[in-house]
């Protein structure tokens, strides 16, 4: 585990727990780096990570973290004070001067986001190293997030530098919108991120369902939260 640390940079160290009953070590892990981002994901289990406390010796400590549980159950802490993560719940940390931790006892798959604090600051206004706080499942814009991450993760579709800002500042304005973009933060990324996003996710829907005999467009925009038109 500390080789797997040391050789992918990841956003603090992953240690395993202490042997428990039925409770297997398990890192499977995807990593992908693009300016402006960096897309982690997989299955963990078994395992506590800790993020690097803010001024600990890093050049992405003032990177926001955005973890979600694809499935699974975690438990975050941070301060003395803990969360617990279920299917489809993200969680939201910035580095403070204690760091924060995610321990996973079961299997969980994830995927997780960071991106610089300046990029995503425009778009919400200050941010403040507030302490960590759950997205639940069912959040528009988290789902959006989700269904978009997983459209682009061919790396075929993110082949070319133009394409690849483009993604990742559709993956910034999602964020934002997450996070709770400013009236104008807001409209900007509903015209880019949340506007692409929301097509991706409309194909796939399309997609997962031809052999439905009974597709409609109106089924599509109830599952997508849009009208017809």
């Amino acid at each position: 585990m500390r080789e797997l640390c040391e050789r992918t940079n990841l956003p603090g160290k992953i240690e395993p727990l202490e042997p428990l009953p039925n409770c297997t070590v398990r890192a499977d892990i995807t990593k992908r780096a693009l300016p402006g981002l960096g897309v982690m994901s997989g299955t963990l289990c078994g395992l506590r990570q800790a993020a690097r406390p803010k001024g600990s010796v890093s050049s992405d400590e003032d990177d926001l973290l955005l973890a979600v549980n694809l499935s699974g159950h975690s438990t975050a802490q941070q301060r003395g004070r803990e969360l617990i993560l279920q299917d489809g719940d993200a969680v939201l940390g910035t580095r403070s001067s204690t760091g924060f931790t995610i321990t996973r006892l079961t299997p969980v798959r994830f995927i997780g986001f960071r991106v610089p604090r300046e990029a995503i600051a425009p778009l919400v206004g200050r941010l403040d190293d507030a302490p960590l706080w759950v997205v639940p499942y069912g959040s528009g814009p988290l789902n959006l997030l989700v269904t978009y991450a997983g459209a682009i993760a061919d790396e075929q579709l993110v082949r070319t530098p133009e394409l690849q800002r483009l993604v990742v500042t559709h993956i910034h304005d999602l964020i934002a919108a997450i996070i709770g973009a400013t009236r104008d933060g807001r409209a900007i990324a509903e015209e880019r991120g949340i506007r692409a996003a929301r097509l991706r996710a409309v194909m796939a829907d399309i997609t997962a369902n031809l052999g439905d005999c009974d597709l409609t467009v109106a089924a599509i925009a109830r599952r997508q939260r849009v009208t017809p038109r």
